[in-house]
């Protein structure tokens, strides 16, 4: 990964400061943050059991170009982390695939969680090679479990992606990717937490 001259420089200054912001307990960091977190959507394409927004009315907007633009100018040459949180399915946002190229333009580490259900292989490639560490939700090792605690996900698709990234990480070979499985819990599929830790062993997850 190519990183520019000039962001080396800035985030060694930005460390520099920020580390001595911490040893002289000041109470105004005069450094950049190191970690940049930016809620790509709202929006999701599923209604599962432990999301809030099942329950509740959110919004399902968009983060706008602007303000993207602006943080990327702002604050990408100095920050090392990219991290997409939120309730939505980051891969709704219109802005998501050029943030994962941005990301790998700038040298960050993008970290991001998703259903799977709108992955490509252009998109998961673009993903390897960023070298992200990208959270795959499983919530059961057989199609009943799973679909019926994340109603319109398909179970065949998530294992799908699951081998498609192994096969990618065996070819591209980026150490900096890393994928993980998230599963929530609860008495229907705790009898399957083995199962689905073979499952991640099976298409080379590397975080449970």
């Amino acid at each position: 990964m190519f990183v520019s001259f000039a962001n080396v420089i800035c985030r060694k200054w930005n460390g520099a400061l920020n580390r001595l912001s911490r040893r002289l307990l000041l109470s105004r960091v005069p450094g950049l943050p190191r970690e940049v977190q930016i809620v790509p959507t709202n929006a999701c394409n599923l209604f599962c059991r432990a999301c809030p927004k099942t329950h509740h009315p959110t919004d399902n907007r968009h983060l706008s170009p602007e303000v993207y633009e602006r943080v990327k100018r702002e604050l990408f040459p100095a920050a090392r982390i990219l991290n997409l949180p939120g309730l939505g399915e980051p891969l709704l946002a219109p802005l998501f695939r050029q943030m994962v190229k941005d990301a790998r333009a700038f040298g960050l580490k993008i970290k991001f969680a998703t259903n799977a259900m709108r992955l490509d292989e252009d998109i998961m490639r673009e993903i390897v090679m960023a070298g992200a560490d990208a959270t795959v939700s499983l919530d059961g090792a057989r199609a009943e479990t799973h679909e019926y605690f994340r109603t319109g996900s398909e179970f065949s698709v998530v294992i799908d992606a699951l081998s498609k990234f192994h096969a990618l990480q065996k070819k591209i070979r980026n150490p900096d990717f890393h994928i993980s499985i998230n599963t929530v819990v609860t008495k229907r599929n705790v009898e399957e937490i083995e199962d689905i830790i073979e499952v991640s062993a099976k298409y080379g997850v590397s975080r449970r």
